[in-house]
């Protein structure tokens, strides 16, 4: 988790809702920029909730998926499936629900899915979040619920000194990593080209105005 302390992390995720409050105005706005999605041509896209796997998550999460394109730059072209789940608002006698609030660990790597996990146990005093938020984690596109990517374990495990100290053992490390990077494209797929902090950033003005109605 890209966080250190509890307090950083909930100062965050507190400044982070600040900003998703002003989600009714993305929800009015028809906007396609440089990434062509959705088509010019489209219509909203919406997020069909259901009950998530029992052995995967507690009883009162939601699951759901998004469709997006494997290349944001070819919207009709092949696509696949970003995996989310939602831990439903408890409004309380002197609460209302106000809206949805995303919540991401950052990484590389972190899952949503497992962070909101982490919130449903207690883990980060959020009683007053929970009371007036549903809280939504993504998985970002290779992590979690949303395509893993995936690597030959077998040369990830090859015993090789991470930090060289010798010109053999340099040459050692970069084998491995260069072997290694080759089977992570190899196993993943194409979506392995597309996998970075810019291609995870679009997809969240998409679906916040999908949540409005969810």
């Amino acid at each position: 988790m890209a966080f250190t302390t509890r307090l950083a992390f909930e100062a965050a995720l507190y400044l982070l809702i600040a900003l998703l409050t002003s989600v009714n105005a993305l929800a009015t706005t028809t906007s396609h920029d440089a990434l062509h999605f959705p088509p010019a041509n489209s219509t909203a896209t919406s997020i069909v909730w259901d009950a998530c796997p029992p052995a995967s998550f507690p009883p009162d999460f939601q699951c759901a998926n998004f469709s997006v394109p494997v290349n944001w730059d070819e919207p009709y072209g092949a696509h696949f499936d970003l995996g989310m789940v939602k831990l439903p608002a408890k409004p309380s006698n002197t609460t209302t629900k106000i809206g949805s609030a995303f919540v991401n660990p950052g990484g590389p790597g972190g899952s949503a899915a497992q962070l909101v996990t982490a919130i449903s146990s207690g883990a980060f005093r959020m009683a007053n979040l929970r009371e007036a938020f549903d809280i939504i984690g993504l998985d970002p596109r290779g992590v979690g619920l949303s395509h893993q990517v995936k690597c030959n374990s077998s040369i990830l495990a090859e015993r090789v000194s991470l930090f060289p100290q010798t010109e053999e053992e340099l040459k050692a490390l970069e084998s491995r990593n260069r072997r290694l990077g080759q089977s992570c494209r190899e196993l993943t797929g194409p979506l392995f080209e597309h996998i970075d902090t810019i291609r995870y950033g679009p997809i969240l003005g998409f679906l916040l105005p999908c949540t409005l109605t969810n």
